[in-house]
């Protein structure tokens, strides 16, 4: 949790347009004391002020107001959508969520073509195909997505009919903030097509709150868009370019880019107006712990493929703060 900067700070009861008022001169906050912010910003003052509850030290359990400047970062990262703070896990999936191992381009199969694209901002100001930053081009992972992820690899492996051994699948977790609000549950391709696991699945996914992306969901997406509105036509450029009508279901194998596409679907127009924010998980499941670059219920950031689409998907993508 947050904590104070290295020296004493008062905590205010309450602020008005002039600034604080009306405070307990005893309640003055030692240095570096933890407190969990629960409502940020109060901007109708002279300074900007979060109200916060008292973690530790000798008024453990005050409410009250303190400035914004006051407040040090640490251990928890912090992402603001509104007036809510989101506690994240330092994990981006799209721009910089680059494939263990390859830092400059990243190879793979599509059909019976062999390509090596150049990953998205590897070294470049802007994004090659909408001229956006970095910074439009990321989801982070929040706690709480990973925290679903993990219940639901739980549910999984617990279940009555779990997948057979040797099984090994992506389990991804979207939560959107603001309008059209949801949390949203998809596999990859990985994951068993018999009834009895597709049963367990939904029933997790029930048990946690999730909505569940079905197989039948995925197969009528006849386009893939992004948050601009605009169908994607291809991916890549000079000899690497590949018209994605031809491709799509390659790009739809992995979890994470059936999460987006699921939030765009309901924004089909040629204007998305999506003005929440996005926050995903991406967990491994493997019982036998093979994989070379993560382990079984690990984060996996980015798939050679998600490298390279899911910040295609996110150009036009802006986060309300």
């Amino acid at each position: 949790m947050p904590k104070t900067k290295g020296e004493k700070y008062e905590l205010f009861e309450k602020v008005s347009i002039q600034g604080s008022e009306s405070f307990d001169p005893k309640q003055v906050l030692a240095p570096n004391t933890e407190v969990d912010i629960l409502q940020e910003d109060a901007a109708f003052c002279k300074q900007e002020y979060s109200y916060v509850e008292v973690m530790d030290g000798v008024h453990k359990g005050s409410f009250g107001y303190v400035v914004q400047f006051a407040l040090l970062e640490c251990d928890v990262l912090q992402s603001k959508v509104g007036l809510k703070s989101v506690a994240t896990t330092g994990v981006k999936y799209g721009g910089g969520g680059t494939p263990k191992g390859d830092t400059r381009g990243t190879g793979f199969g599509v059909g019976k073509m062999e390509l090596n694209f150049e990953l998205p901002f590897s070294g470049k100001e802007g994004c090659p195909y909408c001229g956006g930053t970095i910074d439009k081009h990321q989801v982070e992972e929040s706690k709480e997505a990973k925290a679903l992820a993990e219940a639901v690899h739980q549910g999984i492996r617990t279940s009555a009919s779990p997948p057979p051994s040797g099984t090994k699948f992506m389990i991804g977790i979207l939560i959107v903030e603001g309008a059209k609000g949801k949390k949203l549950l998809a596999v990859s391709n990985g994951f068993p097509k018999d009834k009895s696991y597709n049963d367990t699945l939904a029933a997790v996914a029930k048990t946690n709150g999730l909505n569940l992306i079905e197989p039948s969901d995925v197969q009528q997406w006849d386009k893939l868009r992004d948050f601009t509105g605009k169908s994607i036509g291809t991916l890549g450029s000079g000899k690497e370019k590949v018209n994605i009508k031809n491709v799509k279901d390659e790009f739809l194998v992995c979890a994470g880019p059936k999460l987006i596409q699921q939030v765009l679907q309901c924004y089909q127009s040629d204007e998305i107006n999506f003005t929440g924010k996005l926050y995903m998980s991406e967990i491994w499941y493997e019982q036998k712990d093979k994989h070379a670059n993560y382990g079984d219920k690990g984060t996996a950031e980015s798939c050679p493929k998600c490298a390279v689409m899911i910040p295609r998907m996110l150009c036009g993508y802006k986060p309300k703060k």
